[in-house]
């Protein structure tokens, strides 16, 4: 699918945690949870994070413990009106049974984990939960879906706070962008594309993450599920890749791209390697 595998060695002795970073890096739901953390950071008093400590924090939350920060502030309840009582407010203790709960309402309202974890039986619907499995039982992909659902049950839950203001104002701008150019935002991983190349395959990143995704398209079939990769991971191959788009014609897609990159996206990661240098 070629999402870059960067970094890999770093699981060179653990082939099926090799296997999941790298199913995590060519799954548009990685790059959708990091764009909601990034877009409701303030909102949800999350703390800044790249895409390498999301990543690794999926494959060991108990030692990077990222994941449980983002997941008790999804599990938190939204803000109440000033004045009134929440008495569903979370606790510290109990965050595991309220995880668990809150997946298997999804489970039973939604149809989110029909694929991917079948039903036990006709009255028990499947989940990443069954079997009395904890978050650190999972996977990293699993956890990946539990992230993930949650971030967007949070936005349903919580249509007049500052979160559904926000989705609001995106849906308007991707609406009016989509009238322009039809079907060129990929249906689900929410954000703005960085730009596309000569192939229209479109480019996605976080802002202020070095990380850079593409989502191509189905051409042959319309129902065929888009290739998604993370084709960008390390700041040497970032800059191969622009280096590869700058043969292109002046406003060309490809010279676009290149231009972003070289201008918006690279400078401040060239500029914290160069501080970092002069400090060593």
């Amino acid at each position: 699918d070629g999402s870059s595998v960067f970094g890999l060695e770093e699981y060179l002795f653990n082939r099926a945690t090799r296997e999941h970073v790298l199913g995590n890096r060519s799954d548009w739901k990685f790059y959708a949870l990091s764009s909601f953390c990034h877009t409701f950071r303030a909102v949800l008093r999350l703390p800044a994070f790249t895409g390498d400590q999301l990543e690794r924090s999926l494959v060991d939350p108990a030692k990077h413990v990222l994941t449980l920060e983002i997941l008790l502030r999804l599990l938190d309840p939204p803000v109440r009106r000033r004045g009134e009582l929440d008495k569903s407010k979370l606790a510290v203790d109990d965050w595991e049974r309220r995880l668990v709960r809150r997946i298997e309402e999804i489970a039973e309202d939604t149809d989110y984990f029909e694929t991917d974890y079948p039903d036990l039986s006709d009255d028990v619907r499947g989940h990443p939960f069954l079997n009395n499995r904890t978050f650190f039982d999972l996977n990293p992909r699993e956890r990946l879906d539990v992230l993930y659902c949650l971030s967007e049950e949070r936005l349903d839950d919580d249509p007049e706070g500052e979160c559904g203001a926000e989705v609001r104002a995106m849906a308007v701008h991707n609406n009016t962008a989509e009238a322009e150019e039809e079907g060129t935002h990929h249906p689900e991983a929410h954000g703005d594309p960085i730009g596309s190349d000569s192939d229209n395959r479109q480019y996605f990143a976080c802002v202020g993450d070095l990380r850079v995704y593409r989502w191509e398209k189905p051409k042959a079939n319309a129902f065929a599920q888009p290739a998604w990769g993370t084709v960008c991971v390390g700041l040497k191959e970032t800059m191969a890749f622009a280096d590869s788009l700058k043969g292109g014609k002046r406003n060309s897609k490809d010279y676009l791209l290149w231009e972003y990159l070289t201008e918006t996206h690279l400078p401040p990661h060239l500029a914290a390697v160069e501080r970092e240098e002069r400090a060593a």
